[in-house]
């Protein structure tokens, strides 16, 4: 359904692309997201600071104690509608995420 919507904007935009600069800018963002999003696969950790997880998505968290940066703690956990981490310790700083692994397959 996404694919079709972000398709059919695309062809809008390029009938008349002097029209549709504000257009065809929301579409180039949107699509450097889904590339990112793409390109991170399982393992890869991203930075806060870069871009956050989808809300409801379960990750694995990096985080630190806001006044200890140097101990550091791992949990698995997700951001909620409002963009609070789920599960972690308010005196906890996140700072890298990443996305888990697929689970294994049981052999047929």
């Amino acid at each position: 359904m996404t694919e079709r919507l972000i398709l059919a904007a695309v062809r809008e935009a390029l009938n008349n692309p002097h029209e549709n600069r504000e257009l065809i800018k929301s579409l180039v963002q949107m699509l450097s997201i889904i590339y990112e999003e793409i390109l991170t696969p399982p393992g890869t950790w991203v930075s806060v600071d870069d871009r956050l997880p989808p809300a409801s998505e379960t990750c694995y968290l990096l985080a630190c104690q806001a006044h200890d940066s140097n101990r550091k703690f791992h949990a698995l956990s997700h951001r909620d509608d409002r963009g609070y981490w789920r599960g972690i310790h308010y005196d906890l700083q996140v700072t890298h995420w990443t996305v888990p692994p697929a689970l294994p397959r049981d052999k047929d």
